[in-house]
């Protein structure tokens, strides 16, 4: 009997030990996957055009500034005469009401993000009877070489096989270290991507200028 309560107590200290690692490890996850928090853009603005075109500008994105180029899109169509909104694909259920589309994404893992591809697939039928563009950012393969053309058609693939759009486009996009979580910084890291913002602003207004025609 003597031996038992030092054993307990043994037994005692170890399942503390064991306790406060689960909870010193569940905390560093915590942390590693936090990222500042991301304002999205969301707006809607009217052409004044004398017949009415609503065009819906959707995208996904992790630190916003893919939200940023599609509310410059959005900016220049309503200038071209359509009532045009903005809005981030968590936050649309529909693409019913419209009559042009222009959906766009960030890539991670070589490809767009699953949010918007899940969007894609649930509203194929719908966008199927659409005049729809698309657009990537994307901070790899950005040469005019064979090999990054071969890249960006792979980050596009899968949504491509769902839908067919009039027009698609790949802009040079934007990583920011600090909108980033642990895991994120270390995923940049580790494939060697380039970091600050890459984004042609003229070369995306000039893009979305030719929306009026593609889209009608």
């Amino acid at each position: 009997m003597p031996i038992e309560a030092p054993r307990r107590t043994a037994l005692r200290r170890i399942a503390a030990g064991l306790a406060g690692t689960v909870a010193v490890a569940a905390g560093f996850v915590t942390w590693a996957v936090h990222r500042p928090d991301v304002l999205f853009a969301k707006g809607r603005c009217y052409g004044g055009a004398p017949v009415k075109k609503k065009a819906l500008v959707v995208y996904a994105t992790r630190a916003g500034s893919t939200g940023e180029v599609a509310r410059v899109i959005s900016e220049r169509l309503c200038a071209m005469g359509f009532d045009a909104e903005v809005q981030p694909v968590d936050s649309v259920s529909s693409v019913s009401g419209y009559q042009a589309v222009v959906l766009g994404s960030a890539v991670r893992y070589g490809a767009w993000l699953p949010e918007m591809t899940k969007f894609i697939a649930f509203q194929q039928s719908a966008l199927s009877q659409l005049p729809l563009a698309i657009f990537t950012l994307h901070m790899q393969a950005l040469g005019d070489d064979t090999a990054s053309q071969a890249a960006r058609a792979g980050y596009t693939k899968a949504v491509r096989a769902v839908v067919n759009p009039r027009d698609e486009v790949f802009f040079a996009g934007k990583v920011d270290p600090t909108t980033l979580s642990f895991f994120e910084r270390m995923a940049v890291k580790l494939v060697r991507s380039p970091v600050g913002d890459k984004r042609d602003w003229d070369r995306i207004r000039r893009w979305a200028d030719g929306l009026s025609e593609t889209l009608h």
